[in-house]
C-alpha cells in the first residue's frame, strides 16, 4: 500500500528490480516449443538433401563405370575374335612352314643321297680294277719291269714302283675329273700302247671315259655341284682322314702323294682321299709337280 493507504502494485510482468535500484530489467522470453523442433527438422531435411545429392552423384559414377565396363567388354570381345582369327592364321602359317621345312629336308636328303651315290660311282671308277690295271701296265711298260713284288726286289725299289703307279693314277684322275669334254687323247698317251697291241687298252679306256662323262652330266643336273678336295692331310694318316693306296702304306705316316681326292658337298665330306704314305714316320717327301698344286676343285674344273 502507498502512503495514501492505497495498494502498491508490484513490478510489471517480465521485469524485476535491480539489486541497488528500483529500475526494472526486462527478462527474455523462452522460445516456444515449436521453434527448436523446426530447427531440428530443418537440419535433418538439409542433411537428407545432401545425402540424396551425394547418392545421386554416386549413382551417376556407378552408371559411368558400368558403361565403361560394357564398352570394355565389347572391345575385349572384339579382341578375342581377332585373337582367334590370328591364332587360326598363325596355325596355318606354322603348318605351311612345317611343310616347307619338310620339303626342304626331303630336298636336302635327296641331294645328299644323289651325291653319296655319285661319290661311290667316282670311287669305283677312279680306284677300280679297270683303271688300276691300265695304270700298272703303263708303268710296267715304261719301266720295262715285271709287275708285283719280285723275288729279291728291295723295299725301296718296290716303293719306287708304287710311287710311279700312284703318280700315274693321279695324273689320270686329274684328267678324268676335269669335266665333260676332258682330254681323252692325253689319257690314251698315258695308258694305251701304240699300234695294234693297244686295242684292248683303248677299248677299256673308252669305257672308263664314257662313265666319267656320264658322272659329270649327272652332277651338272644337281642343285649343288660336288667339290674334289686335292689337299693332303697335314698330319699322320689315320683311318678317319684317308684311305691307303696300298697295304704297304702304314697309318701314322704322313702323305707322300695324294693319289685320289676326297669328294665334298659343301662342308660335308662324303669320301676320304686316297694317299700314298712315306716309307716311315716323319716329314713327308717333297710333293711332285703333279701334287704340288693340290687344292679343292669343283666338279668340271679339275685341280688348278
Amino acid at each position: 500500500m502507498n502512503d495514501q493507504g492505497g495498494c502498491v502494485d508490484g513490478p510489471p510482468a517480465g521485469s524485476q528490480r535491480g539489486p541497488d535500484s528500483t529500475a526494472l530489467v526486462p527478462v527474455a522470453e523462452e522460445d516456444p516449443p515449436s521453434s527448436w523442433r523446426h530447427n531440428i527438422w530443418e537440419a535433418i531435411t538439409g542433411n537428407r538433401r545432401e545425402l540424396e545429392r551425394q547418392l545421386n552423384g554416386q549413382k551417376e559414377w556407378v552408371e559411368q563405370l558400368a558403361s565403361k565396363q560394357r564398352d570394355a567388354e565389347k572391345r575385349l570381345e572384339k579382341l578375342g575374335k581377332r585373337l582367334d582369327a590370328f591364332e587360326g592364321e598363325l596355325a596355318h602359317a606354322v603348318q605351311q612352314l612345317d611343310g616347307f621345312r619338310s620339303a626342304l629336308s626331303r630336298l636336302q636328303d635327296d641331294q645328299i643321297t644323289h651325291h653319296e651315290e655319285l661319290s661311290r660311282e667316282w670311287s669305283r671308277l677312279l680306284n677300280g680294277e679297270g683303271l688300276r690295271t691300265l695304270v700298272e701296265e703303263a708303268v710296267a711298260r715304261a719301266r720295262s719291269t715285271s709287275l708285283g713284288h719280285a723275288s729279291g726286289q728291295s723295299a725301296d725299289a718296290h716303293h719306287a714302283l708304287l710311287r710311279a703307279e700312284a703318280l700315274q693314277l693321279r695324273s689320270c684322275a686329274d684328267l678324268l675329273l676335269a669335266g665333260e669334254g676332258f682330254d681323252r687323247n692325253r689319257l690314251e698317251e698315258l695308258l694305251v700302247p701304240e699300234g695294234p697291241d693297244g686295242e684292248r687298252q683303248r677299248a677299256a679306256l673308252a669305257e672308263l671315259c664314257d662313265r666319267a662323262d656320264t658322272l659329270h652330266r649327272t652332277a651338272s643336273h644337281l642343285r649343288q655341284r660336288p667339290m674334289f678336295d686335292f689337299k693332303p692331310p697335314k698330319t699322320g694318316i689315320t683311318p678317319e682322314t684317308a684311305t691307303l693306296y696300298s697295304p704297304e702304306c702304314g697309318f701314322g705316316r704322313r702323305a707322300d702323294i695324294l693319289v685320289l681326292p676326297a669328294y665334298r658337298l659343301g662342308d660335308q665330306r662324303l669320301s676320304l682321299p686316297v694317299v700314298l704314305t712315306t716309307t716311315r714316320s716323319g716329314p713327308a717327301a717333297p710333293l711332285s709337280a703333279t701334287t704340288g698344286a693340290d687344292k679343292a676343285a669343283p666338279s668340271g674344273q679339275g685341280p688348278a
